[in-house]
């Protein structure tokens, strides 16, 4: 999943808030019901990139270009 924020301290409080939800959902169901936890990693990028839609008239989507988000 990639996800684009406006300010660093925006992508840094969405990781915190994933992992915090996350750890509320493993003990509460998973944890509690003999399952395994799930567990996540999460990377913060920053960079230059262009910003943009694509496509034809019948089928356009939106894009993101830059060494930034291919990681």
């Amino acid at each position: 999943i990639m996800a684009l924020f406006d300010e660093p301290d925006n992508a840094l409080a969405a990781a915190v808030d994933m992992l915090q939800r996350l750890e509320r959902y493993n003990q509460e169901e998973r944890i509690r019901y003999g399952r395994d936890a799930i567990r996540i990693g999460i990377g913060i990028n920053t960079g230059s990139l262009m910003l943009g839609t694509i496509g034809e008239k019948d089928r356009m989507d939106g894009t993101v270009i830059s060494d930034a988000v291919n990681l």
